[in-house]
């Protein structure tokens, strides 16, 4: 007798289906050849997949596009969907070498038996886990609240002593993200699955040293986190459809993917993956970094920094006095609806008195009881000249410098997309995307564009548009005089330190220590620096945190930073010269002194870089006591530079000082 239940899965005839409006019909199920719902299916219904049901996607961008009001939730499923529509792609063009799983097997041994046909349902079932779980780790209103919330210290060492190697190098979301693996409910699930597989995969890194030194499996961390990955090719799509529409489709993406190597995908059509491409920085521009959106994130994080820089309101809105720091039960209880109960009780509370007025003003227009605002760009050629007058911001002024993006992130990286299709045999074998993407080509190579900013460095100024007060004359005063955007740099609210400021100890990092001596106004260009040397794992260091080198005095450290540094690299720049001119008791005074009298003791060697034109440096400081005869050459300046263009001036910093250290 026939069984009623066919065995074929069927979504529609399943009480366990979804149906998503980008991508239509889901499968759920963990391999293509199963027949039943298993590790997916309760992944869906956990605490930790749950609450990303309590997380906007686009946060704020609802504020503008009512439709995308949608939760991280249906993005998790969707990229998991993705992953399977990749990796079948792959599976039937034959993408995968047979060199990679023998890798795995290498790497793996646990779980991979270095064949093919008898692996690829094992490689499926943890890339699609891992693609359901790669958002796991965000937190409400990230763009706001990842400079104020960070896992508690007894959380990072948990997870350190989980993997069994250090984590200071870790993103928040990442820490969140592997603990959320290690969660006893999540391992009761995942229980027939390889953890060590999966932390590679979310990671990147391997609880084996020689998983890092196999480039077999750096296509599989191009598919997870790459120029074109399962995450972007569902939210790129998910978000267009949901706010400014968009060129193309996801599927019409992947029917042209032919494989992943270590330099990244390949494709058999320009067309397809450089309308994703455009759409991607087109959605950059006009919905996740424009302006009522940033202006928003602006507010919450002006809230939540007066609220940390108050002890009682800390007690009062965090609940403890630990305030920031999470452990991993916090997080879990941590989303929209509940920072946002508590920013509403706070503001019912009487604590909020004692708020700076800054602060006071971001909770009453975040919570719609502020006047109207309106939005003006500040373009940096509008300000050349440097002036000694101060000025006090009104505290209703709020502006964005945008320093907190990081650009890599969405601008196209030369040749990490190529095309191999027999209408390009005159070119490279494969082609850079760049060299036949027709129209886009342009786009794709100009990396600031990827922003709303009218030029390069500008900063928005959200302006109320009822003005009070003599602070707005001084701030009409200083765009006329036009040294105002200097002032703002020196103010910037995305100021924290979100990359490695000190890289001396880390596991890896060789060479002498450098010690990097540059003006706050010039941060955005010190992260570049000091990301290209943390990329090649060099040993530096700078004073960029608030609580760094305390129990004294600034002067104190800048000067024993000096004494104690292998190199000294001078980020030069108008800035630079003006604070030494100005402030001859400041800090960058006593570490020009340190060094010179270095120089004339010891011979520390002494590398200048510019942030500026030559003009700007030329004869600005002392160069005969830092061992130079004249203005050095410095190329070109970096304010402005492209991340390639750092990386090339940092290469060269380098030579000359592995020949001296050679020596």
């Amino acid at each position: 007798m026939p069984s009623l239940v066919s065995s074929q899965f069927d979504p529609h005839s399943n009480l366990v289906w979804i149906y998503d409006a980008v991508h239509g019909s889901i499968d759920i199920r963990d391999t293509a050849g199963s027949s039943e719902l298993g590790i997916i299916t309760k992944l869906l219904s956990s605490p930790i997949l749950e609450r990303l049901r309590r997380l906007k996607q686009l946060a704020f961008a609802s504020q503008t596009y009512p439709a995308a009001d949608y939760n991280r939730y249906a993005h998790a499923i969707g990229t998991m969907h993705m992953m399977r529509m990749v990796l079948k792609r792959l599976f039937t063009v034959d993408g995968f070498t047979t060199e990679l799983f023998k890798s795995l097997k290498t790497c793996f041994p646990n779980i991979f038996s270095g064949l093919k046909a008898s692996d690829y349902d094992i490689l499926v079932q943890h890339m699609l886990v891992a693609g359901l779980l790669q958002d796991v780790g965000y937190l409400p209103y990230q763009n706001s609240t990842k400079f104020i919330y960070k896992p508690s210290y007894e959380l990072r060492e948990s997870v350190k002593n989980l993997i069994g190697f250090e984590v200071k190098s870790w993103t928040d979301k990442t820490v969140f993200t592997i603990a959320c693996l290690y969660d006893e409910r999540i391992q009761a699930i995942l229980e027939d699955l390889d953890i060590p597989f999966l932390v590679f995969l979310l990671t990147g890194l391997s609880l084996s040293p020689e998983v890092r030194l196999d480039t077999n499996l750096i296509q599989l961390c191009h598919i997870m986190d790459g120029v074109v990955d399962a995450d972007r090719l569902d939210y790129v799509f998910r978000d267009a459809h949901h706010t400014v529409g968009g060129l193309g489709n996801p599927n019409a993406v992947v029917d042209t993917l032919l494989y992943y190597d270590e330099q990244g995908p390949v494709f058999s059509d320009p067309g397809p993956v450089s309308n994703f491409l455009v759409t991607r920085a087109h959605l950059c521009s006009t919905v996740y970094y424009a302006p009522a959106p940033r202006f928003r994130t602006l507010l919450l994080l002006t809230l939540l920094q007066g609220i940390a820089r108050k002890e009682e309101c800390t007690l009062e809105f965090f609940d403890k006095a630990t305030n920031w720091e999470l452990s991993f039960e916090d997080f879990l209880e941590l989303d929209d609806i509940s920072l946002t109960a508590r920013i509403t009780a706070f503001n019912a509370g009487i604590t909020k008195r004692r708020l700076d007025n800054k602060a006071r003003s971001a909770l009453e227009i975040f919570l719609g009881r502020g006047s109207g605002y309106q939005c003006l760009w500040l373009h940096p050629e509008e300000s050349p000249t440097q002036s000694n007058d101060k000025i006090n911001l009104p505290d209703d002024l709020f502006f964005d410098t945008f320093s907190d993006v990081d650009q890599r992130k969405y601008e196209y990286e030369a040749s990490s997309v190529r095309i191999r299709a027999d209408r390009f045999k005159s070119f490279d074998i494969p082609t850079p995307l760049e060299k036949c993407g027709g129209p886009f080509s342009a786009i794709l190579k100009e990396s600031w564009s990827v922003l709303p900013l009218p030029t390069p460095g500008s900063i928005l100024l959200f302006i109320p548009k009822k003005q009070a007060g003599g602070s707005w004359n001084e701030f009409y005063r200083a765009i006329d005089g036009k040294w105002l955007y200097d002032t703002l740099l020196a103010h910037d609210p995305f100021g924290q330190i979100d990359f490695p400021s000190d890289t001396r100890n880390k596991d890896g990092f060789t060479g002498p220590d450098i010690f990097i001596s540059f003006a706050w106004a010039d941060i955005k260009v010190v992260k570049k620096v000091s990301n290209s040397l943390n990329k090649k794992r060099k040993k530096y260091h700078l004073f960029a945190k608030p609580f760094q080198g305390i129990g004294s005095t600034p002067s104190k450290n800048s000067t024993e930073a000096v004494e104690h540094a292998g190199v000294v690299l001078i980020l030069v720049s108008s800035n630079y010269v003006a604070r030494y001119r100005e402030a001859p008791d400041g800090y960058i005074a006593k570490e020009v002194f340190a060094m010179s009298r270095r120089v004339k003791v010891d011979g520390l060697k002494i590398i200048i870089l510019s942030a500026d034109d030559f003009s700007e440096i030329k004869d600005k400081l002392p160069w005969s006591q830092l061992g130079l005869d004249e203005t050095p050459f410095t190329g070109k300046p970096l304010r402005y530079a492209s991340d390639s263009e750092v990386d090339d001036a940092i290469d060269e910093m380098l030579k000359v000082i592995e020949q001296d250290h050679g020596k």
